[in-house]
């Protein structure tokens, strides 16, 4: 895996982000930088006209690179070039996960 700076070196927190990249490979870009151990962020999906994903995450919904203290994940969005991240869920309790956010077309 790679940090957030785009070497090679291992991810040793293990904290999964959201990266776009260009179909030639060039461009890697990260859209989410979480960096605390289990503040993931899984499942991205583009929206139609392709400016914005959404995904779920388990980082604090004040949008701070830490886990969310009350073990659950919600669904965020963020537009295309990595601006903008905003909770779209507020799930309160483990359990009430958002999970596999989807466009409509």
């Amino acid at each position: 895996s790679r940090k957030l700076d785009g070497s090679d070196a291992a991810n040793t927190n293990g904290t999964f982000n959201i990266w776009r990249v260009n179909a030639d490979g060039t461009g890697l870009t990260p859209l989410t930088n979480a960096t605390a151990s289990g503040a993931h962020s899984l499942y991205p999906q583009w929206s139609p006209d392709g400016s914005k994903i959404v995904f779920h995450s388990s980082r604090k919904l004040d949008g701070s690179d830490a886990l969310n203290t009350n073990g659950t994940f919600n669904i965020w969005r963020v537009n295309a070039d990595g601006t903008g991240l905003t909770p779209l869920t507020n799930a309160t309790a483990s359990g009430a996960d958002s999970f596999y956010p989807q466009f409509s077309h």
